[in-house]
């Protein structure tokens, strides 16, 4: 007989805990000796020794004075009867800072009428008899330890399945096309001036500004359809010879796109005709006065064309046209027609290329000669964002004056609070205040565009 040390109650050999208290019985293989009355010796530390006493005995009110902590009711958190490194996916305590916290709400349970997002029979554990059996009917410590372990492990690989259903399902979404809306033009803006520099008596550069816009308002919201043609043309060759040459090149493109530009954009073919057509009217004019060398007068040539959210671009000579965007930066979109720069693009050093005095001449110009000896660069592009463009003479970008103050003076202006007017007089002031070395001229047009949500309901 073992003999209860809490109530004294005989119990029969073979128990393992009292049958009145249902406190732990002593056995030979818990302690190693057995007093003769059949008692256990005292420990220093009791509760390191014995099992947690089952539900069973917690119910029956017993509760071991070496464990004040321990639960009084079956609901509360397993982790208050188990120690921490016994539960499935324990964190060290090293591990804490870094892991994850845990969400103080689970995820609930997926219903059983959903069975496609239940755990298949092939990838779910299989739960045990004491899985399914309430903790009370158990009567081994050992029985309600595993019963738990099995549920926490099926609990754990239910809540992976579903978080891996979720993260299909992403993955699913991921692989979905993405919808690119068209943009449309919400707003535009531009502004010119010109200045004969500091070192000049007389202006050469010429340019003109035309912008067509109507606004169309409906349930669907505001449209801007708008018609832009800007041009800039910087003359040469001797007095009044290049402001004559640039205001003729100026004036035969206005008449050629106001005939021929009608509806969408001119395309390429179109752009070359209207070039051509200004370039031979300032050649037969020089043939009739019988000009030769430097006496014969020409001009560069920059031009934009601009329909809804498309911009075509060309340009003859050394003036320039920049773009200046957020995504972007500032930007040259065209390449100067002179004998440096065709150096370079042979494999020339720009250093050694430009070095030579030959370096800054014209390889290109409206009027000198006939159309065989012109060949105008064209260029298109669609509108992604909004974008400041800026036309210039060589007098505005010489010296590398846009890429230093590209921050400071030309991105303020890509915002609709700022006026163009005054900005693209700071810019000539500017120009002055570095040498003013030749006539100055700017255009400056602001663009800015939203996306079309009419192409949604289409």
């Amino acid at each position: 007989m073992l003999t209860c040390s809490q109530c004294r109650f005989e119990n029969p050999v073979e128990n393992r805990f009292c049958q009145r208290c249902g406190a732990p019985l002593p056995h030979m293989d818990d302690v190693g000796t057995m007093d003769e009355v059949g008692t256990m010796p005292a420990l220093e530390d009791p509760g390191s020794s014995f099992p947690k006493p089952s539900q069973a005995a917690i119910k029956a009110g017993f509760q071991p004075p070496w464990e004040a902590s321990v639960v009084t009711s079956p609901e509360e958190d397993i982790t208050e009867v188990l120690p921490a490194s016994a539960l499935p996916n324990a964190s060290r305590p090293d591990q804490e800072a870094s892991a994850p916290s845990r969400p103080e709400k689970q995820p609930e349970k997926q219903p059983e009428k959903q069975p496609e997002k239940q755990p298949t029979e092939s990838s779910a554990p299989d739960p045990s008899p004491a899985a399914e059996t309430s903790l009370d009917e158990l009567d081994t410590p050992e029985a309600v330890f595993n019963s738990i372990a099995t549920r926490l492990q099926t609990e754990s690989f239910q809540m992976d399945t579903g978080l891996g259903s979720l993260a299909e399902s992403s993955r699913e979404d991921e692989d979905t096309p993405t919808i690119v809306l068209p943009m449309q033009l919400a707003r535009l803006d531009s502004a010119g001036a010109s200045h004969v520099g500091r070192q000049r008596d007389h202006n050469e550069d010429y340019f003109d500004t035309q912008t067509q816009m109507s606004v169309d308002e409906s349930p669907m919201g505001r449209v801007i359809q708008a018609q832009g043609l800007y041009i800039l043309c910087d003359g040469m060759g001797g007095h009044s010879a290049g402001e004559v040459a640039s205001a003729m090149a100026v004036e035969q493109l206005k008449n050629y796109f106001k005939l021929h530009w009608k509806g969408t954009l001119p395309d390429e073919d179109c752009i070359r005709k209207a070039i051509f057509t200004a370039n031979q009217s300032i050649f037969e004019v020089n043939e009739k006065n019988d000009s030769a060398g430097s006496g014969r007068m020409g001009t560069t040539l920059v031009l934009m064309l601009l329909q809804g959210t498309q911009v075509a671009i060309a340009h003859v000579g050394d003036s320039r046209l920049y773009a200046y965007s957020r995504r972007q930066g500032l930007k040259q979109l065209t390449i100067d027609h002179e004998v440096g720069q065709l150096e370079v693009m042979r494999g020339v050093d720009p250093e050694i290329a430009y070095a030579r005095p030959e370096s800054y001449q014209l390889t290109q110009a409206l009027g000198p000669k006939d159309n065989g000896y012109v060949d105008p660069e064209v260029q298109f592009l669609d509108l992604n964002e909004d974008t400041l463009f800026l036309l210039c003479s060589d007098g505005l970008s010489d010296y590398g004056l846009l890429e230093e103050h590209a921050q400071g003076r030309i991105e303020p202006l890509l915002s609709s609070s700022a006026s163009l007017e005054q900005g693209v007089v700071e810019l000539i002031d500017l120009a002055n205040e570095l040498s003013g070395h030749d006539n100055i001229t700017a255009i400056a047009i602001r663009a800015k565009v939203r996306p079309d949500s009419r192409a949604l309901g289409s």
